[in-house]
């Protein structure tokens, strides 16, 4: 921490986790939102627990079962287990669907889905915005399960770029000395306790986290949206192979668009701190 404020001239942001604050650009574009929590704060942090208490019994299970894969343990988010569920598109995909995952571990990651802990998180992460959750508005979700979810500096970038991806953090930690959300390119640390949630665009800005003091623990869950599911609809519910077997590359530039416009087009989605009612 002292090394990203002090040598890197990055901003620390004080946050209590409750509060819900906005981040916006130069334009008034909203490019984060420091979401917080349910006002019943003594309520959530029961919910906050039990989300903790089911995340931990999921990666025993799994370990117990030796169902874990080496990419879930290691990867280049961190070296913390992580496991996904739900509707995506892209990483060898020949179309949409969900993320298969072997019996055993599919048998594990159903019950993580089940706790209405879970699914109340679900639910609140999609109010600052096959389902997983029918009170999520998200096709798929990611349980980070930590002991340390210490995530390095990375884009999402398989992600949608104009969508919001819901970040909430769980365990026990000092939210104060570690942990924070970092944004690389606004050079801002996020103080991110346990309970809160946070929405980013993770497919565009790189972010990570600050590591925790000794003993502590930390883990997070996220939902999503894929790119490939937003592009699976603009070719007409095709990939882009199949859509230039019936059309050809004139008609699918008009869709991808020439460089650089469709980022323009894409900024333009995003919603302004006017748009938003008072909070």
């Amino acid at each position: 921490m002292d090394q990203l404020c002090r040598r890197r001239n990055f901003r620390l942001i004080e946050w209590d986790g409750r509060k819900t604050n906005l981040i916006v650009d130069s334009s008034g574009r909203v490019i984060a939102m420091l979401a917080g929590q349910p006002t019943e704060s003594e309520e959530w942090s029961k919910v906050a627990k039990g989300a903790v208490d089911a995340l931990v019994s999921f990666r025993n299970a799994g370990a117990h079962r030796k169902c874990l894969k080496c990419e879930s343990l290691n990867h280049r988010q961190g070296d913390f287990l992580a496991v996904a569920s739900g509707v995506s598109y892209g990483g060898g995909q020949t179309k949409p669907g969900r993320l298969v995952h072997s019996r055993a571990l599919q048998a594990e990651v159903q019950e993580v889905l089940n706790p209405k802990e879970i699914q109340r998180i679900a639910g609140f992460q999609s109010t600052g915005v096959a389902r997983n959750f029918n009170s999520s508005i998200h096709p798929a979700i990611t349980f980070n399960c930590g002991p340390k979810t210490e995530c390095r500096e990375h884009v999402d970038h398989d992600n949608a770029s104009n969508m919001l991806c819901a970040i909430t953090a769980l365990g026990e930690f000092d939210h104060t000395r570690g942990g924070h959300l970092v944004l690389f390119p606004l050079k801002l640390a996020i103080q991110f306790p346990p309970g809160a949630t946070i929405l980013i665009p993770s497919a565009c800005l790189a972010h990570g986290n600050i590591t925790l003091q000794p003993g502590e623990t930390r883990q997070s869950i996220t939902q999503y949206c894929a790119g490939g599911l937003i592009r699976w609809v603009d070719y007409g519910f095709c990939s882009a192979k199949d859509f230039l077997l019936k059309k050809d590359a004139a008609e699918k530039m008009e869709i991808d668009k020439a460089p650089g416009v469709r980022w323009l087009e894409l900024l333009d989605l995003f919603s302004t701190a006017k748009d938003i009612p008072a909070i």
